[in-house]
């Protein structure tokens, strides 16, 4: 009797292992599907698709080939269900934007740090006054670029899909023009 039960039992662990293992998911919607926890390795693929597509969009290759634009990155929000450190992700995107050398950065969320820094060094006595760097002489940035992470989970059928989509834009600072905007979709299913 124990033997015919742990027969049956080991059958049945066989059976729901080849099941398991032969289950699979059609992309309708262009998504890539990702099977597991959604990682950095996602994460960086969504970055390179979506600075690929903003260098290759035609308002970008319309622009001088002597003008490289200067762009600041806004904060990339994070609207998903999950902790997702988004200030990485920007400092990903900068890193990739100036990798591709057309564009250059503003660090905006230095710039109050730096002001204090010049003030300290041009108002103190410990060094040449004549040597000071005069804060004030840098370049605006012509584009902001901003965007933001957002998840849907469905639950069907002992089945759990999350959709992650990146949406980013980037905006002309002068005109307040969308100059160029993608989205990116991930799909998990665990």
């Amino acid at each position: 009797m124990i033997k015919k039960s742990s027969i049956l039992m080991l059958l049945v662990i066989i059976n729901l292992t080849a099941c398991q293992s032969n289950l699979k998911y059609k992309n309708i919607y262009g998504a890539e599907t990702i099977n597991g926890s959604f990682s950095s390795k996602q994460l960086e693929s969504i970055i390179k698709n979506m600075v690929s597509s903003m260098v290759t969009a035609s308002s970008m290759l319309e622009l001088p080939a002597n003008k490289i634009p200067i762009i600041f990155i806004d904060s990339i929000k994070n609207d998903t269900s999950e902790h997702i450190d988004m200030e990485s992700v920007s400092r990903k995107i900068g890193k990739q934007l100036l990798l591709m050398g057309k564009f250059s950065l503003i660090d905006e969320s230095n710039v109050n740090h730096i002001r204090h820094k010049f003030n300290y060094q041009n108002n103190s006595r410990i060094g040449d006054p004549s040597a000071a760097i005069n804060f004030g002489k840098q370049v605006g940035a012509e584009y902001m670029l901003y965007g933001k992470l957002t998840n849907l989970e469905n639950k069907t059928n002992n089945v759990n899909e999350i959709n992650y989509k990146m949406i980013m834009r980037l905006m002309d600072l002068k005109t307040g023009l969308i100059e160029w905007s993608d989205e990116k979709e991930i799909k998990k299913i665990n």
